[in-house]
């Protein structure tokens, strides 16, 4: 009616933004943890911690508990790098939970990661676009949770999420990463970046390293020394200088920014072999 009545001036339309996606371009690099908020059978409230990764929205792991806390946030965290390395950042909300840094306080899960290596990104107050992704995947979780018996308690809860990680990292194809699953990018990803040498480009640098790294020097057959074992890498990281970063009874060892091998030593055996993966030993290789 303004216009009608040549009240207002016309203005031309805005063209509208492109639906740009923005992701990591390798696993690993960053992943996602966030906390939601779930019903059990009795009505009681229960709670689900979860970590991402953030290029292949892959689903490191899915945590029940009673109530988001920093021990359970913890637990989480160290479940998704005992079968997948660590990460390089890893980005929270900022609940108390991950962080106090909105109350002048630094909480044991900060330095915990900060021990290890793991830089902690923390979304800005009162803005749940930064982590869009896990906020888009509750919405899938509960959805497939409505469609199954509600679980009786933490347990019965924790055995339908496992149900679920197969199903939603396996089996579902993701619209997001180009109608792949998950694990076939996450996997395909992590295995393509390890077909090649570590070969340095003319000019190109060895890996520089934070100043007190833990750093070891690999010997002409793949092995360097460390912690009283001698831990085998490949003979295609022979001459190069890795990092060690301990979390726990984990060992992982990096070149550069990449994941070479997570294991847990078997400290009964001085010679850590380089083979098939075992209880004891997460490694990623192609």
């Amino acid at each position: 009616m303004l216009r009608r009545n040549h009240l207002v001036a016309a203005q031309p339309r805005r063209r509208p933004k492109a639906d740009k996606r923005f992701e990591r371009e390798t696993p690993n690099d960053l992943w996602q943890i966030d906390a939601t908020e779930v019903a059990l059978a009795s009505g009681e409230k229960a709670w689900v911690v979860d970590c991402l990764d953030d290029h292949a929205r892959f689903l490191l792991c899915a945590l029940a508990c009673e109530t988001p806390s920093g021990n359970a946030a913890w637990r989480c965290f160290t479940s998704a790098a005992a079968a997948h390395g660590l990460p390089r950042q890893l980005l929270s909300d900022n609940h108390l939970s991950f962080t106090g840094r909105l109350y002048g306080l630094t909480v044991a899960f900060e330095r915990k990661l900060a021990a290890i290596g793991v830089e902690l990104l923390n979304a800005a107050p009162a803005h749940p676009q930064t982590l869009g992704k896990l906020e888009r995947f509750h919405r899938t979780l509960k959805e497939w949770l409505e469609d199954e018996r509600p679980a009786r308690d933490l347990a019965e809860l924790q055995a339908l999420l496992e149900r679920f990680r197969a199903h939603y990292n396996e089996e579902r194809p993701h619209q997001g990463i180009g109608d792949e699953t998950p694990a076939e990018r996450y996997q395909g990803s992590a295995r393509a970046g390890l077909l090649e040498a570590p070969a340095l480009a003319p000019g190109e640098e060895e890996p520089h390293y934070p100043p007190r790294a833990i750093v070891r020097a690999v010997a002409a057959n793949g092995v360097f020394a460390f912690g009283g074992s001698h831990i085998n890498i490949g003979t295609r990281f022979a001459g190069t200088r890795v990092r060690i970063l301990e979390a726990g009874e984990l060992v992982h060892v990096y070149y550069g920014a990449e994941l070479v091998r997570s294991l847990a030593p078997d400290h009964a055996r001085r010679y850590q072999r380089l083979g098939k993966r075992t209880r004891r030993e997460v490694a990623i290789t192609p």
